[in-house]
């Protein structure tokens, strides 16, 4: 069971926003296809092939997906933009069903030199940032910097590529990136020597608003400056909080070489609590993180401990779950089940509602390559495994060459109720004679998530007048309903768990042309769209089952001519039929006007006097 004492609902109301809450965006819990036979974690389809295999290769593959399943791939393609170019960095957008849509594109400018090492990360409907490394692109002397480049749900670019570090001395590298369900990002990478004279990498980090503009300046995330401090990976929940986990060196005692440690931030920056080591086990090493986070700030922590599982380990997979106040759900745990040989470079990603997906590059004597191949492993929220490892298709390499070498690493993401994709790079190096050939392509592969089921879902609605004055304000509120019952094995009628539960729901509101529309919004609410027509809202949360969101109220002002005005709302997918509302324009005496006025409304909305409901209330008693 979830813990609330850390509630997500952050007031942003009437936030300036690239997000394009559009009307095609389905309700996250709605079905897709599937096959009669296909259950929870079952693949969809084959293997995708995102990049062909090419002579100098492909490799670093990052992938991010949006709440309703649609999905990116970031990778580095050597020498593919032209003659001057080394590597660049490539895109492939894809829709929820695994089509691609339109081509692979080139995110960098700048084909001089490197350009390398991607991470992309995606908000609620689809819009994504891409960052990366580049060399010498600063300056002359630079060396690796950290770049990005912003895009719209559509992959048209958004802005130019933009420096992310202000310090350019040394070399800033392994860029990560997260994105909150509106929009907003923060880039985390490692600096070398920018700390002090006994430092050498350490985690700095920058926040940015969805337009793109920074929030603040470059911060460090690391109090402990001695060594290094690197690998950096981030994750962010709906409302803006993150957490940045890297590895440091000889930090936690003078038996250990690297271990996990970690920094929790408020939507605002700010720092929650210290840094804390997340690896209880502390001899040998513990490197490369990997952290995710759900819409209400609950996280999970993945790395590769070496040793640890027993004496014909190496390296294995271990992960720890905390709550969204920083406190452990649990203790470290492994993640593997075979543990001969390495297990390492693990990936991890998380739904709304707290399910997680591990993946890593394992060896494994039953696989018909070397053994060595892309595993997997799903949880539900309360950490509990749902089935077993299981391996993922993709890169096959057959080449019977001697001095054959194989390498591989994962990349993996889902989307709000669960579906994923594990994407994979990997290369294999055939020596002929004294000729060496590289062979390299990008893959993903689709799964399905926890349900094919579809909530009972609605939108209600409620106006403050009756009849209003012409000319007159007045305000109309809005409310999703999840119907759905709740599971009847528990006295817990709020458990969000539940495969009913509604993430990131969306409410269209029809105006009428005649009314003035004022401002609009609430508790997590993000509106866009046309305000003389239609207004598109999307609620940065989750609905449980037999529950309501917190409520959207939209300020209108009555025409001037008396007469009857008619609003509507639908939530897109719903089975319900579509909310309608209407109101009488009518002179003195023939109504009132005391309805919320916009100043009013604006009131209400800035400084928390509008009702906030959290997941755990009551259900309200409806007609």
């Amino acid at each position: 069971m979830k813990s609330f004492s850390n509630p997500v609902l952050k007031r942003r109301v009437l936030r300036s926003s690239s997000v394009a809450c559009a009307v095609a965006l389905a309700l996250a819990t709605l079905p897709r296809a599937q096959a009669a036979t296909q259950g929870p974690g079952s693949p969809l389809g084959g293997p995708i092939t995102v990049s062909a295999p090419a002579t100098n290769g492909q490799g670093s593959s990052s992938v991010a997906m949006d709440a309703t399943g649609d999905f990116v791939v970031a990778w580095e393609s050597y020498d593919q933009a032209g003659s001057k170019s080394e590597g660049d960095i490539y895109a492939q957008r894809y829709g929820s069903d695994g089509a691609p849509e339109g081509s692979a594109f080139l995110v960098n400018t700048y084909t001089s030199g490197n350009q390398d090492v991607p991470a992309v990360a995606m908000d609620a409907t689809g819009d994504f940032v891409v960052a990366w490394q580049s060399f010498d692109q600063a300056t002359s002397t630079s060396g690796d910097d950290i770049y990005a480049q912003r895009y719209g749900s559509d992959g048209v670019p958004e802005g130019s590529a933009f420096l992310v570090n202000a310090y350019t001395s040394g070399e800033q590298a392994r860029p990560a990136v997260a994105m909150d369900a509106a929009g907003d990002f923060v880039v985390a990478w490692q600096s070398y020597g920018q700390a002090g004279s006994r430092s050498g990498y350490d985690v700095y980090a920058q926040r940015y608003g969805s337009d793109g503009a920074p929030l603040g300046s470059n911060f460090l995330v690391n109090t402990y400056t001695i060594g290094d401090q690197e690998a950096p990976a981030v994750a962010m929940d709906a409302a803006g909080d993150f957490v940045v986990a890297w590895q440091s060196f000889d930090q936690a005692g003078s038996v250990s070489d690297f271990d996990i440690y970690a920094q929790r931030y408020g939507s605002d920056g700010a720092p929650l609590g210290s840094n804390f080591l997340v690896n209880a086990y502390t001899s040998g090493d513990q490197e490369y993180p990997a952290v995710a986070m759900d819409a209400t700030g609950d996280f999970v922590v993945a790395w590769k401990s070496y040793g640890q599982a027993g004496s014909s380990s190496e390296f294995d997979i271990y992960a720890q779950r905390y709550g969204s106040d920083g406190a452990p759900l649990g203790s470290n745990f492994l993640v593997n089940t075979y543990t001969s040989g390495n297990q390492e470079f693990p990936a991890v990603a998380m739904d709304a509602a707290g399910d997680f997906v591990v993946a890593w590059k394992g060896y494994n004597s039953s696989t018909t390559f070397y053994g060595i191949g892309i595993y997997a492993q799903r949880y539900a929220a309360d950490g509990a495994p749902e089935g077993s490892n299981f391996p993922v298709p993709g890169l096959t390499p057959t080449d019977s060459s001697v001095g054959l070498a194989f390498d591989a690493t994962p990349s993996v993401a889902l989307d709000a109720v669960g579906d994923f994709v594990i994407g994979q790079d990997g290369y294999y190096t055939a020596y002929s004679g004294t000729h060496k050939y590289h062979f390299a392509d990008i893959m993903a592969q689709r799964y399905q998530g926890e349900s094919a089921a579809s909530p009972d879902v609605a939108v209600t609605g409620v106006s403050s007048d009756s009849t209003v004055t012409p000319g007159s304000p007045f305000s109309v509120s809005f409310e999703v309903v999840n119907r759905t019952p709740p599971p009847f094995e528990t006295t817990d009628a709020y458990l969000n768990r539940f495969i009913g539960a509604v993430s990131y729901p969306t409410i269209t509101v029809t105006l009428p042309a005649d009314a003035l529309s004022l401002p609009a919004g609430g508790a997590n609410w993000n509106c866009t769209g046309n305000r003389t027509v239609t207004l598109t809202c999307t609620y940065a949360g989750i609905v449980g089952s037999g529950q309501y969101s917190p409520p959207l109220m939209v300020g209108l002002v009555a025409p001037d001519v008396p007469g009857t005005i008619v609003y509507g709302a639908t939530v897109p997918g719903s089975s319900e039929p579509p909310f309608t509302g209407s109101v009488a324009v009518a002179n003195p005496p023939g109504g009132s006007s005391g309805g919320f006025g916009w100043i009013e409304l604006l009131g209400l909305l800035g400084f928390g006097v509008l009702a906030r409901r959290h997941r755990g209330d009551p259900v309200r008693p409806r007609e």
